[in-house]
């Protein structure tokens, strides 16, 4: 008796090993599509070394050096480019599905390159940076998506970390291109990323949610086998695919078209949206973008006693290793709490940068202390990686209710694509008109400004049902 039932025991265990959701392909298909997070890193880590060679009599464009409104232009005109690809990659993924539309997204990312590198006056660049945001906004209005939607339940929050992960590494992977290549070496280095993609992720098929909704149900059942590296003879497998396919079925039979009206009627909606906004001007208006798009300026106007590209470096590296934090801390530590620490950490960080700036700029002796600016400027970036420049899309989708859930992300987004123009576009004339300590002045008031709002207006979400802060929100 007990040798039969510890056969039956080993024959579940290896029938449940067998068919056992692999993550194996969901791993590869996130880290497939996070080469163009990476892309878009590149893209917004170009500026940092690009607008010093601009701006100096090496310039390679035929109308000479580019002034401060040039820069700022060239700068924040990725969020034209987020802007308009945030509507257009969202109705786009709908109609033809994720991996169509993510193709499609490698079309501008390109061509930006192209444009850089054939670039002779700043309309070339502005014209760069434009597809660059179309690029970067596409991928940020799909690749979450399409992965939540192969991801299992236990990876999901890992799988999805790799979008900001890849985009960091992106970010450092262009400050050392920048550092050690010339300008017309960097879009070179850059290509290969996007073609990567391209071949690499042919084999892998639609999500099973985007090919449902397009009623091509034979097409997602074999991507529920693929993703879930499923054996379609096994009678455990052909139920657990049932168990899917129902699902997804009736989620799609009770979706609810999501408008303005239903988030004007509802409380928690109309909430949701108005935090949303509010965390998306500060994850811009505390300046942590707007810093590093012009890393390299920033440090050469602080005068730090290290160069401009192993300042650039290190401020990347920290980047990385706050968002890394970030990802460990903020199912232990919560939203509220990460977010709070992030804003008034950039307030202190951005404070003593400031303060080093006016004191250098009134005469004062600070050779002692050329390390100062890259300490206060890597502090910033470290808390800000914490919660500021990380959490907010990840609160707005957990306080959204789910029938507007892609609608609200699709609007705070929009408003996150304005900020980063205008933060951007601004802060070169701020520093002229300012001077720099005068721009991070502003950039630390917003700081204290968003820790408040973040102290007053934002729910705690850690460890919450969806149904606990639906009840939070109506309050």
């Amino acid at each position: 008796m007990e040798r039969e039932q510890l056969k039956l025991q080993t024959e579940d265990v290896y029938e449940k090993k067998e068919n056992n959701k692999n993550t194996k392909r969901q791993f590869c298909g996130a880290i497939f599509m996070s080469l163009l997070a990476f892309s878009y890193g590149c893209t917004c880590g170009w500026t940092s070394s690009a607008i010093v060679i601009l701006q100096s009599n090496d310039t390679p464009l035929i109308t000479g050096p580019i002034n401060s409104e040039q820069a700022g232009w060239i700068g924040s005109s990725i969020g034209i480019g987020g802007f308009v690809a945030n509507f257009f990659f969202g109705w786009l993924s709908e109609r033809v599905g994720r991996k169509v539309s993510l193709y499609c997204v490698v079309i501008p990312q390109i061509l930006s390159w192209i444009f850089i590198y054939t670039a002779r006056t700043p309309i070339y660049l502005i014209i760069a940076r434009i597809l660059g945001g179309t690029a970067g906004g596409g991928m940020l209005a799909i690749v979450p998506t399409f992965i939540a939607e192969i991801a299992d339940d236990h990876v999901r929050g890992i799988l999805g970390s790799l979008v900001i992960l890849f985009c960091n590494t992106g970010l450092f992977f262009a400050y050392v291109c920048g550092g050690f290549f010339d300008y017309y070496t960097n879009p070179w280095m850059m290509l290969p990323f996007p073609i990567a993609f391209i071949i690499l992720f042919l084999k892998f098929p639609d999500s099973p949610i985007s090919l449902m909704k397009r009623k091509r149900y034979d097409e997602a059942e074999e991507s529920i086998i693929f993703y879930k590296s499923m054996r379609t003879y096994s009678k455990q497998t052909k139920q657990l695919l049932e168990d899917e396919i129902q699902k997804l079925q009736s989620d799609d039979d009770n979706a609810e078209k999501p408008s303005l009206e239903s988030i004007y009627k509802s409380r928690a909606s109309r909430k949701a949206i108005l935090i949303g906004i509010g965390l998306m001007a500060l994850n811009q208006y505390t300046g942590g973008f707007a810093l590093i798009t012009f890393t390299s300026s920033i440090f050469k106007e602080s005068g730090s006693n290290l160069s401009l590209t192993a300042s650039s470096i290190i401020v990347a590296v920290i980047q990385i290793f706050g968002a890394l934090t970030a990802t460990f801390l903020v199912e232990k530590a919560g939203r509220k709490l990460m977010m709070s620490v992030s804003s008034f950490g950039m307030m202190t960080g951005l404070g003593v940068l400031a303060t080093y700036s006016l004191f250098k700029s009134q005469g004062v002796d600070l050779s002692n202390y050329n390390i100062v600016p890259l300490l206060s400027f890597s502090f910033m970036i470290f808390v800000g990686n914490l919660g500021v420049l990380t959490l907010p899309f990840m609160i707005v989708n957990e306080i959204a209710p789910a029938k507007i859930r892609g609608l609200a992300s699709t609007i705070c987004m929009s408003f996150c694509w304005f900020f980063v123009f205008t933060a951007v576009n601004y802060f070169p004339s701020l520093m002229d008109s300012l001077g720099m300590h005068g721009a991070v002045y502003i950039f630390a008031f917003n700081s204290l400004i968003g820790g408040l709002f973040v102290l007053l207006c934002i729910p705690e979400t850690k460890g919450k049902s969806a149904e606990e802060i639906m009840r939070i929100m109506e309050k």
